[in-house]
């Protein structure tokens, strides 16, 4: 069984049929498990941790009535549209967060279309 399937027969299990209110507060906890397992210098914590937070983020837009794999497409599709920042790319950046230029012609960006991801 894929990791999908898993995850939806666990919702189905579980009666979680409706998105989770309160988010933003799970993602903030696992956050700081997170930090909390990178202080401790424990991977395999770090991994739990950004495990829970795709649980999570993959529970909500399942439960928010879209695809997964076609929400991500469309994520990717605009991410890879983008150039990074002249400057950073001149320089060791590698710990750092990829940041875009931000005056790239507009005209070369692709936005996402997440009408195209509703569940049927």
């Amino acid at each position: 069984m894929k990791w999908k399937q898993s995850l939806n027969k666990w919702r189905t299990t579980r009666k979680i049929t409706k998105p989770l209110e309160d988010f933003e507060g799970a993602i903030e906890s696992e956050v700081d498990e997170y930090t909390t397992a990178v202080r401790a210098n424990n991977i395999h914590e770090q991994i739990d941790a950004c495990g829970d937070i795709i649980t999570f983020a993959t529970n909500q837009i399942h439960l928010l009535g879209y695809d997964v794999d076609a929400v991500m497409k469309e994520i990717c599709k605009e991410i890879s549209s983008r150039n990074q920042d002249p400057a950073q790319a001149a320089r060791d950046w590698s710990e750092e967060k990829w940041e875009k230029d931000r005056s790239q012609d507009s005209t070369t960006l692709y936005k996402s279309d997440f009408s195209r991801c509703k569940l049927s």
